[in-house]
């Protein structure tokens, strides 16, 4: 993972921040899908809203 824009201002509420991040998925056995990198996302990005009241931009 890595952190590579930061981001406060116009569009983001008073307080908050906007965080940009890149994620590598590879697996060392077959080609990720679709359905397997929506579901890495969705375990991340529910895990971030629990610890740090995370949530993805509309």
């Amino acid at each position: 993972m890595n952190l590579f824009d930061v981001y406060v201002g116009k569009g983001v509420e008073d307080g908050q921040k906007s965080l940009a991040i890149a994620l590598t998925l590879q697996s060392a056995e077959r080609t990720l899908e679709e359905a397997d990198i929506a579901g890495a996302v969705e375990s991340i990005v529910a895990v971030l809203a629990e610890r740090f009241g995370a949530s993805l931009r509309d």
